[in-house]
């Protein structure tokens, strides 16, 4: 028996595939969707099965199936009952699996209108990304939409949305992203990896000597703290008032090659410095440090005492507004952190806890902080 076939496209036809099961044409003289082993002759049950079983996308797994009854002498409107389809997407199946194989399985992918940012100015936006806004005339430390939007319409006429901008930012591997500040009279770059070299081959020459080196800054903590989580309602987010406090902790410590040192002071000032530095000079009979530029720090009692100690202590003062160069910068960071959310009665209960955090939790992980 002559297996039936199907129009692959509406016309007037000389008679009903369904009905009358013999191969006819359209009445424009397209061919027709042949059936059994004329449907795919190139691709047999077998590897039609295979593919089905392989397979992952459903879509595509009912479009096999659909060819496997085609390919088994079923019409369109048994398949369409098989698979609970409709007659003319089972149609379309089919029709595309006769042209294009199994292939067909698959959608082809879209193209849309072509955008207005071509690539290849994206080379360009890359070297603007990669410098300083304040070089292009913007009086701002960090990139924003509007301003690279800005340069494109200033440097190349195109005009385009934002949130096209933004796609084709995440194409060339820049993401919005917290920038880490430093102040406005920071010193330069340059001046920045001299003094981290020349300090560092003076660090490095001291611990050779088995003479201990340090850097070495204060802090202060409140006893009231900005968490950013409490215990509110959950419908909605409410505004929550800020809490001041001027009673805090002040702290003054040193951290070097597996040391940490920290205690607290009533205020900071060359007194409690001069103090510090003895108790210090108590335990490490000579010793550099790097420090910060605060004015207590080069007053003429603190020089005077440095200079009576016979070159014992060595300091060296860290570039203009450099905080970033100061690696305890990141215990008072931590510190604050652990500290956030948490409710303390008074200053001592506050200490307490301090002490607990750096004596337990962050010892253990102070090499974490050196950089070698």
């Amino acid at each position: 028996m002559m297996p039936a076939t199907e129009k692959m496209h509406s016309g007037s036809g000389s008679g009903d595939p369904e009905k009358t099961g013999r191969p006819t044409k359209s009445g424009d003289g397209r061919r027709m969707l042949e059936s059994g082993h004329r449907f795919m002759p190139n691709v047999s049950t077998g590897k039609l099965t295979g593919a089905i079983e392989g397979g992952r996308n459903p879509t595509a797994k009912f479009r096999l199936l659909a060819c496997r009854f085609r390919k088994r002498g079923y019409s369109i409107r048994k398949i369409c009952r098989e698979l609970g389809t409709a007659y003319s997407t089972v149609r379309d199946w089919l029709v595309r699996m006769s042209k294009r194989g199994l292939k067909g399985r698959f959608n082809r992918r879209r193209m849309g209108r072509r955008g207005k940012l071509p690539s290849s100015i994206f080379k360009t936006v890359r070297k603007w990304l990669l410098k300083e806004p304040n070089k292009y005339g913007f009086e701002s430390g960090s990139w924003q939409l509007n301003m690279i939007l800005e340069m494109i319409k200033r440097e190349f006429g195109i005009d385009c949305k934002i949130r096209t901008l933004r796609r084709k930012l995440r194409r060339i591997r820049f993401s919005w992203r917290k920038c880490r500040y430093v102040p406005y009279k920071s010193a330069s770059k340059k001046v920045q990896e001299e003094f981290k070299q020349v300090a560092g081959e003076k660090a490095a020459e001291y611990r050779k000597e088995g003479r201990p080196a340090f850097v070495e800054d204060e802090a202060g903590v409140q006893i009231s703290q900005n968490p950013s989580y409490g215990w509110r309602p959950t419908n909605g987010r409410d505004t929550v008032q800020i809490g001041f406090s001027k009673k805090s902790v002040r702290l003054i410590g040193i951290m070097g090659e597996d040391v940490l040192y920290v205690r607290t002071v009533e205020s900071t000032n060359s007194e409690t410095f001069i103090d510090f530095l003895k108790d210090v000079l108590q335990r490490h009979p000579e010793f550099y440090m790097v420090l910060d530029n605060a004015s207590y720090h080069k007053s003429h009692a603190v020089n005077a005492y440095v200079e009576g100690t016979n070159g014992a202590i060595d300091l060296e003062f860290l570039p203009p507004y450099t905080p970033q160069l100061n690696q305890i910068e990141n215990v008072w960071r931590d510190l604050k952190r652990r500290l956030a959310g948490r409710y303390f009665r008074s200053t001592d209960e506050l200490k307490r806890a301090i002490t607990v955090i750096l004596g337990r939790e962050m010892n253990h992980r102070l090499k974490g902080y050196l950089v070698a």
